[in-house]
C-alpha cells in the first residue's frame, strides 16, 4: 500500500500526468493531421459523430469509477485488505454486467444510424465502422475497473505511464497504416489492440502492487447496508453523468442532423484543441483528487477549506491564462495546422472559448464534490439541464446553426449546475454562504477579460499568420497574462501558502524532473 504523503503523491501524479498528456496530445495532433490528409473531412465527421454517440453509451463516462474510487478511500487509508477485496470484487461484477448491457443497447442503435448520419459514405460501411467502435468501447469498459484500485491509492501516475507507452506505439502504427493503406478499418483495429494491451499491462501491475487482491484465502464481504449505499451512489452518479453526457455529447449529433455530418468534422478540429487543453489542465486536478479524498477522510473541515481556497486560487490563474491563450491562438493554430478553409467565424470561436472557460472554472468544485461523494442532490438538477440543453440546441440551432447549438450549452450551464453545485458544496461541506464562492468567480471572470484585453493589445500589431508570428504570440502570452496574475494574486494569503508548499516539496520536484 502507498505510504507517501498526499503532497508527494499529488506532485508525482501531476508531473507524470502532464508529461503523459503532452506527448499524447502531440501524437494525437499528428495522427489527426494524417487522418484528415488521407481520409478527408467526411471520415473526420463520422469519427467525431461516433465518438459522441459512444460518450452517451459508455458507462465509464458515467462516473461509476468515481464511486469505486470513493468507496476505496477509507479502507485504503485504514489498510483494510478484506474490505478492499470485497469492494473490488463487487465493482468487478458491476462492470462486467454493464458491459453486456451497453453492447446490447449499442446494437439496437444500428437501425437508427440512417437518421443520425448525413453523409455520402454508404450505410453498409458505416454499420461496420459503428460495430468496430462499439466493440472497442465495450472492451474499454470491461477492463477499466482494474485501474481504479491503483488510482484510489494515489498512484495514478502508474496508469498514465503504462498508457503513455502503449498509446505512443498505437499512434505511430496508425500514422504508418493511414499513410500506406488509407483504410479507416485498420485505424479502428489498431485502437482495439491498444485497449487490449493497456488492460493486460494494468492487470499485471495491479497484481504486483496488490498481490492480496485475487487471493482466495483472503475474503471480504460487503454488508447489505454497504452494498445498498454503494448502489445508491452509483445510481446518483450514473444519472448525473448521463445527464452531463447529454449536455456535452449531443452537440455533434444535433450538428450532424441539422447542419450536416461534414460540419461535425470541422467542429471536431476545434474540439480536439479544447479537449487537449482541458486534458492538460485536468492533470493537476486528476493528480490531487485521490489526495483530496484522503484529506476528507482524515482531516477536519477547517483544513479541507484551506486546501479548497488554495486550489481555487490556482484554478482562477490556470483558467484565466489558458482561456487567454485559446482566444489569442486558436484561429492561428487551425490556419497553420490544416488551413484557412477549416476556420469557423469569430463569434463561433468566442462561444467555443467561453464554453471552455466554464468547464475549467468548475474544476475545484468538481474535485471536492466528487472526493466528498456528493452525488445525490445534483443528479436531478443535471437532468433538468440536459433536457433544457437539447431543447435550446434545437431551437437556437434552427435560427443560428452551429453558433446557436454551442450557445445553448453556455445558457444551460450558467442557468443550472454551474451555480447549484457550488452552492451545495459550500453549504453542506464547509457550512459557508455561496456568495463567498460567487465573488471569487466574478473576480475570476473580470481578471480573464482584463488578461485577454491586455494581451490582445500587445499582439494587435501582428497581422499575418505564420510560424514566426505564432511563436511571438506564444512568448507574449507566457509573459503578459502571468505577470498580470502574479500582481493580482501576490497579496492573497493562499498565494503565500502555495509558495510554502512548493518550497517544502522542491527537493522532490527536482528529483522527479531529473
Amino acid at each position: 500500500m502507498n505510504t507517501d504523503s498526499r503532497e508527494v503523491n499529488s506532485i508525482r501524479n501531476f508531473i507524470v500526468g502532464t508529461t503523459n498528456q503532452f506527448f499524447f496530445l502531440l501524437l494525437n495532433f499528428i495522427v489527426k493531421t494524417v487522418f484528415i490528409k488521407t481520409l478527408g473531412t467526411q471520415f473526420l465527421g463520422i469519427n467525431g459523430l461516433f465518438s459522441n454517440i459512444f460518450v452517451l453509451l459508455s458507462f465509464a463516462e458515467f462516473g461509476i469509477g468515481y464511486v469505486m474510487v470513493y468507496s476505496l478511500y477509507e479502507p485504503i487509508a485504514k489498510k483494510d485488505t478484506k474490505k478492499i477485496i470485497s469492494i473490488y470484487q463487487f465493482f468487478k461484477k458491476i462492470y462486467l454486467s454493464m458491459a453486456f448491457i451497453m453492447m446490447f443497447i449499442g446494437l439496437l442503435i444500428i437501425p437508427l444510424l440512417k437518421y443520425i448520419i448525413n453523409t455520402e459514405v454508404t450505410m453498409t460501411n458505416l454499420k461496420l465502422y459503428y460495430i468496430l467502435f462499439l466493440f472497442r468501447i465495450t472492451l474499454s469498459n470491461i477492463f477499466i475497473y482494474k485501474s481504479y484500485l491503483i488510482i484510489a491509492d494515489q498512484r495514478k501516475y502508474i496508469v498514465w505511464l503504462n498508457q503513455l507507452i502503449i498509446e505512443s506505439l498505437s499512434f505511430l502504427l496508425q500514422i504508418v497504416f493511414l499513410l500506406y493503406t488509407r483504410n479507416y478499418i485498420v485505424y479502428l483495429l489498431i485502437d482495439i489492440i491498444k485497449i487490449i494491451l493497456v488492460s493486460i499491462f494494468i492487470s499485471r501491475k495491479e497484481k504486483k502492487l496488490y498481490p492480496f487482491i485475487n487471493k482466495k484465502d483472503i475474503t471480504g464481504k460487503i454488508t447489505w447496508h454497504e452494498k445498498k449505499e454503494i448502489l445508491k451512489k452509483i445510481e446518483d452518479v450514473f444519472i448525473y453523468k448521463f445527464a452531463r453526457a447529454l449536455i456535452t455529447g449531443t452537440d455533434n449529433i444535433i450538428i450532424s442532423i441539422m447542419v450536416g455530418t461534414i460540419w461535425v468534422g470541422y467542429y471536431s478540429n476545434y474540439n480536439l484543441i479544447i479537449t487537449g487543453v482541458v486534458s492538460l489542465v485536468s492533470m493537476f486536478y486528476n493528480a490531487i483528487t485521490a489526495s483530496v479524498g484522503n484529506l476528507i477522510v482524515k482531516e477536519k473541515v477547517i483544513k479541507q477549506y484551506k486546501i479548497f481556497k488554495i486550489t481555487e486560487l490556482i484554478n482562477n490563474w490556470i483558467s484565466g491564462f489558458t482561456t487567454t491563450c485559446l482566444f489569442i491562438l486558436l484561429q492561428d493554430f487551425i490556419t497553420l495546422w490544416i488551413g484557412k478553409e477549416y476556420l469557423f467565424n469569430t463569434r463561433i470561436v468566442m462561444v467555443i472559448v467561453f464554453n471552455y472557460y466554464l468547464i475549467c472554472g468548475r474544476n475545484t468544485i468538481k474535485v471536492f464534490r466528487v472526493a466528498a461523494g456528493m452525488f445525490e442532490k445534483v443528479k436531478y438538477f443535471m437532468c433538468v439541464a440536459a433536457v433544457l440543453n437539447i431543447f435550446l440546441s434545437i431551437l437556437l440551432g434552427k435560427e443560428f446553426g452551429i453558433f446557436g447549438i454551442l450557445l445553448a450549452t453556455i445558457v444551460t450551464t450558467l442557468s443550472t449546475y454551474y451555480w447549484y453545485e457550488a452552492k451545495l458544496l459550500m453549504k453542506q461541506k464547509f457550512g459557508l454562504s455561496f456568495i463567498i464562492y460567487f465573488r471569487s468567480q466574478i473576480k475570476g471572470v473580470i481578471y480573464t477579460i482584463i488578461s485577454i484585453f491586455l494581451t490582445s493589445i500587445c499582439v494587435s500589431w501582428i497581422e499575418n499568420v505564420s510560424i514566426g508570428t505564432f511563436i511571438i504570440k506564444i512568448l507574449v502570452l507566457l509573459i503578459v497574462p502571468n505577470i498580470f496574475y502574479f500582481f493580482v494574486f501576490k497579496n492573497e494569503k493562499e498565494f503565500d501558502d502555495i509558495i510554502k508548499l512548493v518550497a517544502r516539496n522542491s527537493k522532490y520536484i527536482k528529483d522527479a524532473i531529473n
